[in-house]
């Protein structure tokens, strides 16, 4: 009998060690977390062009991913950030970030600048001489065939400026178009390719390509407002030059080119960089 009694204790012992055991994890289990305290505090519908991750409590509520403001630049119209990336469109800017031009050759890597510029090299629009004189400039291309000017004659802008620039008071005078780009500046520009001096008058070819292109880049233009103007209808400077008297020049207004004007003849110019 003595022996059946302490067998019952021992039992007893025991089972309530389980209970004590069980108690104790019952107090110590976490509840499910909540969703909105995680954050997930969206619908799908919330999250309008970026993607929604929902909740694995609750797959009805979702967590916007933060919007993209940017992008690489991979169309014509772009806007080019002063950091060499691109808005993701006109109408949703990264407000941490200034556009400095647009695209409008990509394989090329060219953009534009949202302004004209001015003879001291200011945003503004303003005609100016080619150059205050006349002289075969050295190491120019004479592109003196209409059919070729955009195809296989005085294509390269950067170093057709380069060119013009270095001849700058021994060609007959100031060439005042080229050093109106080579001094324009914008502010926003945080990368070496838009400083001063990476300007440049664009070459026949490359003015072309923004006109075929103008509707595209005026509607950017328009949409950007105040941060930028449209094109006069008028003549434009390429840096192509034709003979020693005269450089191309083509007209933002019809696309109609033109190499018979002097280089004392006053047209517009709108810089292109390379980005």
């Amino acid at each position: 009998m003595r022996k059946l009694y302490k067998r019952m204790l021992q039992i007893s012992s025991a089972f309530g060690l389980i209970l004590s055991t069980t108690n104790s994890y019952a107090i110590d289990c976490t509840p499910t977390p909540d969703c909105a305290t995680l954050g997930y505090t969206k619908t799908a519908s919330d999250c309008s062009g970026v993607a929604a991750i929902k909740c694995p409590f609750d797959t009805s509520k979702v967590f916007c991913e933060k919007e993209q403001l940017t992008k690489t630049c991979d169309k014509i119209g772009d806007i080019l950030y002063g950091d060499g990336t691109c808005a993701v469109s006109a109408d949703n800017l990264d407000p941490n970030l200034t556009p400095i031009g647009i695209v409008f050759d990509v394989s090329g890597r060219l953009a534009i600048a949202l302004t004209d510029v001015k003879k001291d090299g200011t945003a503004g629009s303003e005609k100016m001489s080619w150059s205050s004189g006349y002289c075969d400039t050295p190491n120019l291309d004479n592109c003196n065939n209409t059919n070729t000017v955009i195809t296989s004659c005085g294509l390269n802008g950067r170093s057709n400026t380069d060119a013009i620039l270095a001849t700058n008071g021994g060609c007959g005078g100031t060439t005042t178009a080229a050093l109106a780009v080579n001094t324009y500046s914008i502010n926003g520009c945080n990368k070496d390719f838009c400083k001063q001096g990476k300007w440049f008058l664009p070459s026949m070819k490359e003015l072309y390509t923004i006109y075929v292109n103008k509707t595209t880049m005026t509607n950017v233009l328009t949409k950007l407002g105040s941060k930028a103007s449209k094109f006069m209808d008028d003549y434009y400077w390429s840096s192509t030059e034709c003979t020693n008297y005269s450089p191309w020049e083509l007209s933002m207004g019809g696309g109609s080119r033109d190499y018979h004007r002097g280089k004392t003849t006053g047209d517009y110019v709108r810089p292109v960089v390379k980005y």
